[in-house]
């Protein structure tokens, strides 16, 4: 069995094709390949952390299963190393026995119900941490989106708790960058490229880039009703900036994502007579819509 990480849905729609990954999600940026066959090498977190992000992307998706869990709980004890207090660690340990051997679940499909159940509880774990410890979104973030190239020292964590945006070592100077990047820049680099600089950007910058999207939809040949169904999700999103870009809640912000895209979509289904490919192309696809693209998918 193979899973894969792919790019950009801003709800959790049950369509074709519309399964790409949760913008909102917790976990989501490694394109991940996760093989159960047991001959693959494995590598430990050491290894991964001299590597190139193309050389690192390439071991983690020829990992077996058993390696790759292998690695995260790696990961996990290493930053468990670092300076926490004792109901800290407690709580570190709640999540190793929540998820040691089923890394490859939470990394795998976004429309695999176990996969979105151990999503979840990530989820709930970093909630009760930031009720308990006050501990913030971006700590809880890097603990699960953070290539694993990068290394997690004292003063990185240091860093975590205060909200700041931590500058990755030289090897990993990119993904700092990526998180205030435009669309504008993002469209410029290659597949691969892109799913890693879109998870890291920060919210803000997420906010934009959907923002940016639309505004670009907008310029298209569009019915005046038309027009004003992709502004009633242009509003949406301004509206709903808080709680779908900025805070912590995931749970909270995927349902409300969900409850409206399902509703906006089925809207544009059967008034616009949109295809589903359309809708999805708005509503989940980073890329420009061109106005080629827009007259083949029309009915």
């Amino acid at each position: 069995m193979k899973t894969q990480h792919q790019l950009f849905v801003i709800s959790s729609l049950k369509t074709n094709k519309l399964f790409k990954v949760i913008i909102l999600a917790s976990v989501a940026f490694i394109p991940l390949a996760c093989s159960s066959k047991s001959d693959s090498e494995c590598k430990s977190l050491e290894e991964i952390s001299k590597m190139s992000k193309n050389e690192d992307m390439k071991a983690i998706s020829e990992m077996s299963e058993e390696c790759f869990n292998s690695l995260c709980m790696e990961r996990f004890k290493q930053i468990m190393s670092l300076e926490w207090s004792q109901e800290e660690l407690q709580h570190w340990e709640t999540l190793i026995k929540t998820l040691d051997g089923k890394m490859h679940i939470l990394y795998g499909n976004p429309e695999d119900t176990e996969t979105q159940r151990y999503g979840k509880l990530y989820d709930t774990w970093a909630k009760e941490g930031a009720e308990k410890f006050g501990w913030n979104s971006v700590m809880t973030d890097y603990f699960i989106k953070a290539p694993f190239r990068f290394t997690f020292t004292q003063q990185v964590l240091n860093d975590l708790r205060q909200g700041k945006e931590v500058s990755f070592d030289q090897q990993n100077k990119t993904e700092s960058v990526n998180s205030s990047m435009t669309r504008s820049q993002w469209l410029q680099l290659s597949e691969n490229e892109r799913i890693s600089a879109y998870a890291s950007m920060n919210g803000e910058a997420k906010y934009a880039f959907w923002i940016d999207k639309l505004s670009q939809v907008k310029e298209l040949s569009w019915s005046k009703a038309e027009l004003s169904h992709i502004v009633d999700l242009e509003n949406f999103l301004k509206e709903n900036k808080k709680v779908l870009f900025l805070d912590n809640d995931k749970e909270k912000s995927t349902e409300l994502m969900s409850s409206f895209a399902n509703k906006w979509q089925q809207k544009a289904v059967s008034k616009f007579k949109w295809s589903k490919e359309l809708a999805t192309k708005i509503l989940s696809d980073g890329n420009n819509l061109t106005q080629e693209e827009l007259d083949t998918l029309k009915k």
